[in-house]
């Protein structure tokens, strides 16, 4: 692929996910949201990107770090939603992001092997689930302004060029991390709390904990496929099995309701 080709994908692949998550919130609510969120939509293409550019070797320990990050991104979930019930989301928002880079500093001194990414994601998952606040706060219609949403997608367009740009003086491993930066996570807690509320926040949050299983079995499948088929084949297979999986665990979630 051409330069020109590349950076039209970086500029417009996260932003049009984004764009989707987005609107399902205004469609379906905060749960849907979250669990639609926790879906590789920003993971995913950047992933995709550093493949084509760095080659499937440097893939393949992006996405072992991606899925250990998972425990960086509920790390700043718990800070998030703790601190929200009692202050303001800018200070939220700082206790999310500090406990986030506390977590993904951690993460990138330890083994990158698939195993303890999938122990760190398993950990990470199980603490959220915990730990994280109960709210039985019910579910509002909502809505968003054509600024916020072009903010959304701007943010994650930046966040893109700045991982693939990045990427060899960061490594694979913070490289993997960073594609699972909380962008998304962050701009619906502080939108959702500025609008409706910090319960409103914990509904969002919570529902993003049932979507890790998918994330982490897109990032398991794609260690697996990248060095045995060719790039495209390798993300939409593990593409497949993440829909599969979050299908699964939404029919799972529903039962048990």
């Amino acid at each position: 692929m051409n330069e020109t080709g590349m950076i039209f994908l970086k500029l417009t692949l996260v932003p049009f996910f984004l764009f989707a998550v987005s609107m399902a919130a205004v469609r379906w609510g905060p749960s849907v949201a979250g669990w639609l969120a926790a879906l590789p939509i920003v993971t995913g293409p950047i992933l995709y990107l550093l493949v084509l550019e760095q080659g499937a070797v440097f893939g393949v320990g992006a996405a072992a770090a991606a899925l250990s990050a998972i425990f960086a991104s509920e790390a700043f979930n718990l800070a998030y939603a703790w601190t929200c019930r009692w202050y303001h989301y800018c200070i939220a928002a700082l206790m999310g992001l500090a406990a986030w880079f506390a977590a993904a500093t951690g993460l990138t001194n330890m083994p990158g092997t698939p195993l303890f990414a999938l122990g760190a994601a398993l950990l990470g998952v199980t603490l959220a689930q915990t730990f994280l606040p109960r709210t039985h706060a019910a579910s509002k219609v909502i809505s968003i302004t054509r600024t916020d949403l072009l903010l959304r997608m701007a943010a994650g367009a930046v966040l893109t060029l700045a991982v693939t740009m990045l990427s060899v003086s960061l490594g694979a491993q913070w490289s993997g991390v960073l594609s699972v930066f909380p962008l998304l996570g962050l701009i619906l807690s502080v939108s959702s709390q500025r609008a409706y509320g910090p319960d409103f926040v914990v509904r969002l949050l919570r529902g993003m904990v049932l979507g890790r299983f998918s994330f982490a079995a897109f990032c398991l499948c794609l260690i697996w496929m990248l060095p045995r088929q060719n790039v495209e084949i390798a993300f939409l297979i593990s593409s497949a099995a993440a829909v599969c999986v979050q299908w699964a665990s939404r029919q799972v979630a529903a039962a048990t309701r």
